[in-house]
């Protein structure tokens, strides 16, 4: 049934809010300062033992901080928190330099089998 004000059905509205991402920005907003530590932490590449240690926390502390993020930003996985926190400025990313293309060996290698 439309909204009597958007004239858009909640199944259509939902899919709209995700296709334009609308609203997860906003979302940001519910996380702690902790949880954006984390957030950045795991866009650095940290692994859960790294996190664990360095925050000074159990593992299953680290997993209730995760599951936390994932919850209220409303995505998946950590990979689709990243995504977004990177899309939306909320973590920094580490610029990688370009492989220098001199030190890459690109000579095709030679199948086993002899060559008639």
């Amino acid at each position: 049934m439309p909204d009597r004000v958007t004239g858009l059905s909640l199944p259509l509205a939902v899919a709209l809010l995700r296709v334009t991402g609308w609203g997860l920005a906003h979302r940001f907003d519910r996380l702690t300062p902790r949880e954006l530590q984390i957030l950045q932490l795991l866009a650095d590449g940290k692994s859960p033992d790294e996190l664990a240690a360095e925050l000074q926390v159990s593992r299953n502390t680290l997993r209730t901080h995760i599951q936390n993020i994932l919850m209220k930003l409303g995505v998946h996985s950590k990979l689709d928190a990243i995504i977004a926190a990177i899309r939306h400025g909320r973590v920094s990313t580490v610029e990688v330099p370009e492989a220098d293309d001199t030190t890459i060996d690109l000579t095709p290698i030679p199948d086993t089998e002899e060559v008639r």
